[in-house]
């Protein structure tokens, strides 16, 4: 083979190279913004329900109760906001300093006039004069606007990202001019004239992977390179053989069998070539799989996020209730021991008079003595009942809650949360038992760990809603291993399905009902615990899960 073609081989694989690489670039960085768009949506999210919450707790405040001193400061503890504001009824003087925005609003139609300060300082605070609905009242709340946006970003595990609030074309503060563009918009933030910037950079930089890019440039100049040499080998081959059957016919049954030989080289040539493609078909769909699973983790954080905000707001009416029990419990000891007192006091009346006779009728039909017998008893029945309705709600904000690195914890406490949810769910014909034995601490993430222990036991109460039976949940250890065993007495499965249950996508329930992702995610999250899960199971005899989880040694991980 010439030199020249060599040469000319290697120019235009590195061309084609280069092009696959730029390509390459473009698409994973067209990637990475998408999953930056969608990691910091959830920041613009979760700000604005927690500032709308602040305006319905302080129209609440303003309508249904007259502050003071006690209910604000208590308001301001239950506000998710509370670390970062100051609250007041008096005068925006003892709140607003240099450099803050101020913003009239009524709460009705949340309509607000901007007060735009002087100059700009590092970090503004926003003051928010709110006033109720008849405008007869008003309240002052100074909110730390960004120290509250720096808080979130570092609470969802982004960092401290560079950020900017604008009001039109005005904004907060003063950053540089080349950094706001390179961040990201999202408009009606807070009212619809503001607008939140936020730094992408630091979270693409995360995501983007360099070696795509540089695996699909070399795997595609390198293939190129092959086929042009293989090309110009070809065509130098047969100008050879061209030459030598014009000077020496004799040689032309030695030449046929060359060009055979040279046949078959290209067809093994090819078929490592169509290997090679199938290869990265394999690739790419391996690719595809983890991106879809990405996806769905994302959508399981923002549901985590949505059931400790729905939580958080079952919980405020279900402290009122238990407060206002509390207090007619008292309520209904005064009165019982006022009727005793009237009790007691009748026996002095003559027993012929006429209001003895009315008191003794109304004390008939009434039926005192049994409302005195079972009205305590009662009014315990509904505190109970507010006191479980508190402990669920408790443990789903434990469930809810997303942590994304190993701890040393007592793994039994997020269990028994876990356990606690899943009792709302069982059927009347499912019983459920439970044997837990003292643990000393695992290093372990508590939120994956009980996340599979939920999905198994869900799947258990499905096999058994229909038919009935019992689920069993044990406890096992043995040196520095945990086992954890979820056994029920259901329909089982074969060995074609038991051999399957841990793939991803593959589900044996109706089209619509499972995504088929919930074992393999469990089987994924036990594996980077440095355990694994076991399933023994036979059809009609029940099937039992065991995850087994190596405890670790406490002074080796110090």
């Amino acid at each position: 083979m010439a030199k020249r073609h060599v040469l000319l081989s290697l120019l235009i694989s590195a061309v084609i190279g280069l092009g696959v690489y730029e390509l390459s670039i473009r698409v994973e960085q067209q990637r990475t913004a998408a999953i930056s768009h969608d990691l910091l949506q959830h920041v613009y999210i979760r700000s604005l329900r927690e500032y709308y919450q602040l305006l319905a707790d302080a129209e609440q405040l303003l309508n249904d109760h007259p502050p003071g001193y006690v209910e604000l400061q208590q308001y301001r503890r239950n506000s998710p906001l509370g670390p970062f504001m100051l609250i007041n009824e008096e005068s925006t003087e003892k709140l607003a300093v240099t450099g803050d925005w101020l913003l009239h609003m009524s709460l009705q139609d949340l309509n607000a006039d901007i007060t735009i300060p002087g100059r700009l300082v590092e970090s503004p605070g926003l003051v928010l004069i709110l006033y109720s609905a008849a405008k007869d009242r008003s309240l002052m709340v100074r909110l730390e606007l960004y120290d509250w946006l720096q808080q979130t970003t570092s609470d969802m595990g982004y960092g401290d990202i560079p950020l900017l609030v604008m009001y039109h074309a005005q904004p907060l503060s003063d950053p540089a001019p080349e950094l706001r563009q390179q961040m990201m918009v999202f408009n009606d933030f807070l009212l619809p004239e503001f607008s939140l910037y936020l730094d992408r950079r630091q979270i693409e930089g995360h995501f983007f992977q360099t070696y795509l890019p540089v695996s699909a440039a070399v795997s595609s100049a390198v293939i190129c390179l092959l086929l042009l040499l293989i090309l110009f080998y070809q065509y130098g081959r047969r100008m050879q053989i061209s030459r030598e059957l014009e000077g020496h016919s004799v040689e032309l049954a030695e030449t046929s069998h060359i060009l055979r030989t040279q046949m078959a080289l290209n067809a093994r040539s090819q078929k490592e070539l169509l290997k090679s493609n199938y290869q990265l078909r394999g690739l790419n769909r391996d690719l595809e799989n983890a991106q879809t699973r990405l996806k769905l983790s994302e959508r399981l954080a923002g549901l985590g996020e949505l059931s400790a905000g729905i939580a958080h707001e079952i919980n405020n009416p279900v402290a009122y209730i238990s407060s206002n029990l509390k207090e007619l419990g008292n309520d209904v000891q005064a009165l019982l021991e006022f009727v005793q007192a009237i009790d007691e006091a009748s026996d002095l009346l003559d027993i012929k008079s006429d209001f003895y006779q009315e008191l003794l009728l109304a004390y008939q039909r009434v039926d005192i003595p049994h409302v005195i017998s079972v009205a305590p008893a009662r009014l315990q029945d509904c505190i109970r009942g507010t006191e479980r309705v508190t402990q669920i709600i408790a443990d789903m904000r434990k469930l809810s809650r997303t942590q994304s690195h190993m701890q040393w914890c007592q793994l039994n406490d997020d269990i028994s949360s876990i356990i606690n949810i899943a009792r709302s769910r069982l059927p009347d014909n499912v019983t459920l038992t439970v044997e837990l034995i003292e643990l000393p601490d695992v290093y372990c993430n508590p939120s994956q760990i009980g996340q599979v222990v939920l999905n198994v036991l869900i799947n258990a109460i499905q096999a058994l809603e229909k038919r009935g039976g019992n689920i069993h949940i044990g406890e096992e250890q043995t040196g520095s291993v945990l086992s954890i065993s979820i056994r029920d007495d259901g329909p089982g499965m074969d060995s074609a399905v038991a051999s399957r249950v841990f793939e991803p996508f593959f589900t044996t329930k109706l089209e619509g009902d499972g995504t088929g992702l919930g074992l393999a995610l469990c089987y994924k999250l036990m594996q980077e615990h440095q355990g694994g899960i076991e399933l023994q199971t036979a059809p009609g005899k029940g099937a039992c899960f065991t995850l087994i989880l190596p405890i670790g040694e406490k002074n080796n991980a110090e």
